[in-house]
């Protein structure tokens, strides 16, 4: 990581990934995505339409909830 000042303010820093900091997280990010695509894989159909209605339902809930904060 690096700081780089942010033009025209006194102390305010930008916090940047470097090249080995950008390689590592897109390396870490497509081997996430391919062990999330895997494990759905090993649902069956039935399995995975509840999960995504229960998944609706409690992101409705969610937003609902927060809505009121």
């Amino acid at each position: 990581m690096e700081l780089e000042l942010i033009p025209g303010t006194r102390n305010k820093k930008r916090i940047l990934l470097t090249d080995a900091g950008r390689e590592l997280e897109k390396n870490t990010t497509d081997r996430l995505r391919g062990a999330e695509i895997r494990a759905y894989g090993k649902l069956s159909a039935e399995e995975l339409n509840s999960y995504l209605e229960m998944t609706r339902k409690l992101t409705a809930a969610l937003r609902e909830e927060t809505e009121k904060l």
